[in-house]
């Protein structure tokens, strides 16, 4: 096999390597940050019912970008946000029909 024939072998078979470890600080600062998020969005659905809001979406409901938003919910609730506004929604509901002489 000739050199080049060999490399392009290798070459054929190399893997990526993986992606290098956040270190503890940062990943408790996202950790933290992921938290802070959740926080405020279980804040605005209960407190200023943003729930009842047909058109919510994820950038509006915890005014910053719609990708921190879901990757927050994603990781700490392990659902997306429309699950977990659902899951809101529903368990709001429950309460009603409990608490209440609500339909």
């Amino acid at each position: 096999m000739t050199s080049f024939g060999l490399t392009a072998s290798v070459a054929a078979r190399a893997r990526p390597l993986p992606a290098a470890a956040p270190n503890i600080d940062q990943a408790s600062s996202l950790a933290a940050k992921n938290r802070e998020f959740l926080d405020r969005i279980d804040h605005l659905l209960a407190e200023q019912q943003l729930a009842r809001d047909e058109n919510l979406t994820p950038s509006r409901l915890a005014r910053a970008p719609a990708r921190q938003v879901s990757g927050a919910v994603n990781r700490l609730a392990r659902k997306n946000v429309s699950h977990y506004i659902n899951d809101f929604r529903i368990a709001e509901a429950c309460r009603l029909l409990r608490e209440t002489d609500m339909r």
